[in-house]
């Protein structure tokens, strides 16, 4: 017979540990508003279709929104069927070619605090590169290659410069020194994430809306 109330017990303080969570699901637990960067799914594009065919960037030009892209004159960049963000060099030559994103009001903030930045990547050069502006001075965090990636590194001085990633396809010295690239040589992005913390966790996906509002 099936008794029509049941007994409750209390669960004991402390029972539940992180050890006994799955470490899958403990990445998951971590909520709330975390990613500190805007439209990294690339999903607004206030300024044009950058999804049909590939547009070329000249100077120091935006395209999906918050995206910012400099260097050289030449490279192309294009939003894939598949939601990658697409950096191309069509042609050979010496090139610096980066792609950055600029977070405001944050200097003081993560000065000091353990950071990770994640997402996915695609590439064919052998010098696709995470930057960050540490002093005043852009510093080499590590070179990216084809899959998920997460670098995480603690801000030493963020500077009196807005802190921001900088992906490009560079040499170890300096991102705005011209690296010697192959026709066609690219880097594609996805899901780029900035939080506080050791460890990267689940892309925090928001609403197109709310997405387009930080944009505004």
């Amino acid at each position: 017979i099936h008794p029509t109330t049941h007994a409750t017990a209390d669960i004991a303080d402390n029972a539940i540990t992180e050890a006994k969570i799955a470490d899958a699901a403990v990445v998951s637990l971590k909520s709330g508003r975390k990613n500190l960067i805007i439209n990294g799914d690339f999903q607004v594009s206030q300024r044009g279709d950058f999804a049909s065919a590939p547009v070329a960037i000249t100077g120091d030009n935006y395209s999906v929104d918050r995206w910012n892209h400099a260097g050289s004159a030449g490279p192309t960049v294009q939003v894939l069927s598949d939601g990658y963000f697409r950096r191309n060099l069509p042609t050979a030559g010496a090139y610096n070619a980066y792609t950055q994103q600029k977070i405001e009001g944050t200097n003081a903030y993560l000065t000091g605090k353990t950071i990770t930045i994640s997402g996915q990547a695609r590439t064919n050069s052998s010098n696709f590169r995470l930057w960050f502006i540490e002093g005043n001075a852009w510093v080499s965090k590590a070179v990216i290659t084809t899959g998920d990636f997460a670098i995480t590194f603690t801000v030493a001085d963020s500077g009196n410069l807005n802190s921001h990633p900088r992906f490009s396809i560079s040499d170890s010295t300096s991102p705005n020194v011209n690296t010697t690239v192959v026709a066609n040589e690219y880097f594609d992005l996805k899901n780029v994430q900035l939080e506080v913390g050791l460890v990267a966790t689940d892309f925090e996906h928001r609403s197109y809306g709310e997405e387009l509002a930080l944009c505004q």
